[in-house]
């Protein structure tokens, strides 16, 4: 089995690869690991990832064939029928062991994916993606897409390439600082890579990178589907050991931030065109940064390898009886950058040059002190590589324990947001309460002007009570009057009495009017008595009726 990661650097290719070295190790007998074959040699990196990190720091580690196939290919290859007949590319993937288990990491060779696929067709791709964002601030913190660090720089061929390809001259969209650059190869690249997949109608493994991050165990699941092997958890457990190099601080100026951020829109495009699967917003992307008042990106400028090394790099070709045309093509590569090296190379280094040749016959005498400093270097790696392993450890608690911090953030935001809620509920409520407080006040208003009425009414009452005491007297007057009237009749009774009895005496005759006279006072007597009955009752049913009205 034949497997290829690509993906731009700091894609998250690096962790992709490693996990496939412990899953492919554990299914099959034996399997060859090539590791960046366009810049290191395959000898000083065919093992496990975390085994062999110290070979970066040996120039020895570097590959001068594979730098200079590198910049003989286009960095964009459409129609592979030009390029299929590689020897360096022909002679990596295929070996005199047609059996031969193989994987192999190629951040560049995005652009050269319909190459690959036409050389080796039955190699199973794997495609990683990652935001322009942390992509690009990651590598400028480290060293560049275009390779400057270790040859002469892409930028010239690559925006050419870019006319080219997608008839876009970058010099006319004012690109010149180093952030600028980087975005325009992380967004061309990571296109064409993904249009390459569409035109050979053979699209990879795809592997987006925050995703990944967030839901390891069902991508892992994928990757073992996709090679044909069982899951296993002790895979999932592995991923989440911190491989390669590590952005550990995230400080950045506003204005570079806005920079890194106008590519977002484009790298959510990118997935849409391509039915890439995604939940990452930028919000989240954005929190992990802290945003300082002056720039942190620093322009590094990149020499490329010195000519010394190159020179013994390339007489150890030629001893190889290399084809001669690749040595005189290495040779004017040589030129070239010595002549772009020289401008920036101290000129004490050529001064130093025969005090260093002194060094190299002192240590080549000591065959002895060197062999016991070679393990003594060993040893310290090795105590580095389990310090690195510490840190990763430690790394990873910090991860969770910024996860942590991240969950207990939204919770308090959610709580803010419940107070916010409930602050408005008791704004609400005072107002209403306000409100019931104004309807008391006229409530009390108007009990105070009811409260006037009834007073008015009392005194008004009372008034009355004098005029009916006045009325009563009155009445007591009246009774006492008709009383006195009643005496007098009496006292006219018995005078009429006396003179009937004299006029009896003298008048017998007269004895019918006397009668009459009698009925008539007897009739007299009674309407009178009747009278003043009647107006007593009266007056006694009338003045507690007032009383209780006015009351």
């Amino acid at each position: 089995m034949k497997v290829c990661i690509l993906g731009v650097a700091r894609s998250g290719t690096t962790a992709i690869y490693s996990l496939l070295q412990e899953i492919m190790l554990e299914n099959l007998t034996s399997v060859d690991f090539v590791y960046e074959p366009f810049l290191w040699n395959t000898e000083s990196f065919n093992s496990r990832f975390e085994e062999i990190g110290f070979n970066f720091k040996y120039n020895s580690s570097i590959s001068i064939e594979g730098i200079y196939n590198h910049q003989k290919l286009p960095m964009f290859i459409g129609n592979p029928d030009k390029y299929k007949s590689n020897k360096y590319l022909n002679r990596l993937f295929h070996s005199n062991d047609p059996n031969k288990n193989m994987l192999v990491k190629l951040i560049k060779a995005n652009g050269r994916y319909s190459l690959i696929r036409e050389i080796c067709p039955d190699c199973k791709m794997i495609f990683t993606l990652r935001n322009p964002i942390d992509s690009v601030y990651s590598i400028i913190s480290k060293f560049s897409y275009y390779g400057g660090e270790f040859h002469k720089d892409d930028y010239s061929r690559f925006k050419n390439e870019v006319i080219n390809k997608f008839k876009i001259n970058l010099d006319q969209q004012n690109i010149t600082a180093k952030i600028d650059k980087e975005l325009a190869y992380w967004y061309y690249m990571n296109k064409f890579t993904l249009e390459s997949f569409k035109d050979t109608g053979s699209r990879p493994l795809i592997i987006c990178h925050e995703e990944y991050l967030n839901n390891r165990k069902d991508f892992i699941i994928q990757i073992c589907k996709y090679l044909d092997y069982d899951y296993n958890p002790d895979y999932l457990t592995f991923s989440k050991k911190m491989k390669g190099a590590v952005t550990k601080m995230f400080n950045i100026s506003q204005s570079e931030l806005n920079v890194l951020s106008s590519y977002w829109d484009k790298y959510i495009q990118l997935l849409k065109e391509n039915r890439i699967e995604f939940n990452v917003d930028l919000d989240t992307i954005l929190n992990k940064y802290n945003i300082r008042n002056k720039k942190c990106i620093k322009e590094n400028n990149y020499y490329g390898l010195s000519p010394l090394i190159i020179y013994h790099k390339v007489n150890e070709i030629e001893s190889n009886n290399y084809a001669q045309s690749l040595v005189i093509a290495e040779k004017s590569h040589l030129i070239e950058e010595s002549t772009n090296r020289i401008k920036y190379i101290n000129e004490k280094l050529f001064d130093k040059q025969e005090q260093i040749d002194n060094y190299m016959n002192i240590i080549k005498g000591n065959d002895y002190l060197v062999e016991k400093w070679d393990k003594i270097i060993i040893e310290k790696n090795k105590t580095i590589h389990h310090l690195d392993m510490m840190v990763n450890a430690k790394e990873n608690i910090i991860e969770e324990k910024d996860k942590t911090i991240q969950n207990i953030e939204l919770v308090v935001k959610e709580k803010e947001e419940i107070i916010g809620q409930r602050d408005k509920v008791i704004t609400d409520k005072n107002k209403t309460i306000q409100n019931i407080e104004l309807v008391v006040k006229e409530k009390e208003e108007i009990i105070g002007q009811r409260d006037k009425v009834i007073t008015e009414k009392n005194k008004a009452i009372q008034n009355l009570e004098l005029v009916v005491e006045g009325k009563e007297d009155n009445i007591s007057e009246l009774i006492l009057k008709l009383k006195d009237t009643s005496l007098s009749l009496d006292n006219k009774k018995d005078m009429l009495k006396q003179t009937s009895e004299k006029l009896e005496l003298s008048l017998k005759e007269k004895n019918q009017n006397e009668r009459k006279i009698n009925e008539i006072y007897a009739s007299a007597s009674w309407k009178i008595g009747h009278n003043i009955i009647s107006l007593i009752v009266k007056l006694f049913f009338w003045v507690p009726f007032f009383k209780k009205k006015f009351n």
